[in-house]
């Protein structure tokens, strides 16, 4: 099965064979199960096929969605703590999810990493930032003979994050450790981001922090995007 994301919104799900693809499915009038929300269409920035045959995908909004495309349903769930953001890519090892957020005032991009759960949304698990990268364009995960989780991120910076145990986060002199944080991802509702109308300002601030900027124009300080309680488990990693 194969899928692809469009810049009008549209997904399509294929069947490859050797004759060429075949399509199965075409993301028209789908149904959106989150109440209280809308789902607008917009440019897919990223897309990932789950193991319970889900797809999820992000855009330039701030949450994510999950399709059922063999049910023609998607549900919505929160990747910003704020309603304003965007979701350049997504990649997954194991039952995880791990997906890139950008922060739009601070201009510092993370991982958040989610669970994926068969029939209801992923579980918001810890979110990985080491205060020192900026906006994420890709993100690719794996796991080596041993179990060690690996992602690689990639924009102005490559940079490689390796799971670590708490005995041994200390082996490696070369490199820095972070431990993951837990943000208020799981226990808010999801806020919708607006229509494409609504988001020429949104453009306009991505573009201050390309330039260094915050949303007033004013310099982007070191100690901006705290984050807040640790997490625990797979999230203790180290950064080369």
């Amino acid at each position: 099965i194969l899928a692809s994301g469009s810049a009008d919104g549209i997904i399509k799900i294929f069947q490859v064979s050797k004759t060429g693809l075949r399509c199965l499915y075409v993301s028209e009038n789908v149904t959106l199960m989150s109440p209280n929300s809308t789902l607008y269409p917009r440019p897919i920035f990223s897309l990932f096929q789950g193991e319970h045959g889900l797809v999820y995908y992000g855009d330039n909004g701030h949450n994510i969605k999950m399709l059922d495309w063999k049910n023609n349903q998607v549900v919505k769930f929160s990747n910003h703590t704020v309603d304003q953001g965007f979701t350049d890519s997504i990649s997954g090892v194991r039952q995880l999810i791990i997906t890139t957020s950008f922060d739009i005032d601070t201009g510092l991009g993370q991982l958040n990493i989610f669970g994926e759960r068969e029939d209801q949304i992923p579980q918001y698990i810890a979110t990985l930032s080491d205060l020192d990268t900026s906006r994420i364009s890709v993100v690719r995960s794996g796991e080596d003979e041993t179990g060690r989780v690996c992602i690689v991120t990639a924009g102005q910076q490559l940079k490689v994050w390796e799971s670590v145990s708490e005995s041994g986060s200390n082996t490696r002199e070369t490199s820095s450790n972070v431990q993951g944080y837990v943000l208020a991802l799981g226990d808010r509702g999801v806020l919708d981001s607006g229509s494409e109308e609504e988001e020429d300002d949104t453009e306009d601030e991505a573009d201050h922090v390309q330039r260094g900027l915050g949303r007033d124009g004013q310099s982007i300080g070191s100690g901006a995007g705290t984050l807040q309680k640790s997490g625990t488990g797979f999230c203790n990693c180290s950064v080369m």
